[in-house]
């Protein structure tokens, strides 16, 4: 069995590396001057999730939870690495696309970059993905509070 302090350590930085993602990607989507309703909402998921993911941090780095694997529903640790999974893979398509828009010097509208998203049903799959991670981890912190 691993040793809940390196397990516990382990989550922290997964969680510490998805808010940075997050961060990034929100920063993204906000500067799109022109981007449709739909594109915008992901920044409003994605900020919602960071906020999930810094109180889940918090909780994990708390004195009164020592073994926090122990409090996590079941299915977390997978739902995590997915989410990380995601993020990372969207966040280098954003990276790519900044750096073909001249290092993110050139303004960015949605006009020059949604070609690079492969239409808009990537983005789609993307918002629904975020809308199921930003629940299901706020149910279990809602758990672990309990």
């Amino acid at each position: 069995m691993a040793d809940p302090f390196s397990v516990t350590a382990n989550i922290v930085a997964i969680l510490a590396v998805s808010v940075q993602s997050c961060a990034h990607l929100v920063e993204f989507y906000q500067k799109l001057t022109d981007a449709p309703t739909e594109v915008r909402h992901n920044a409003l998921w994605l900020r919602a999730l960071q906020s999930t993911f810094g109180e889940l941090r918090t909780l994990a780095q708390d004195p009164r939870f020592l073994d926090f694997q122990a409090h996590l529903p079941a299915g977390f640790d997978a739902r995590l690495a997915d989410c990380r999974a995601d993020l990372q893979q969207m966040e280098a398509r954003v990276r790519r696309v900044r750096t073909g828009l001249d290092g993110g010097k050139m303004l960015q509208t949605w006009a020059k970059v949604k070609h690079c998203f492969t239409g808009e049903q990537l983005l789609a799959k993307f918002s629904r993905r975020l809308q199921v991670y930003h629940s299901a981890f706020a149910i279990d912190l809602a758990t672990i509070q309990m």
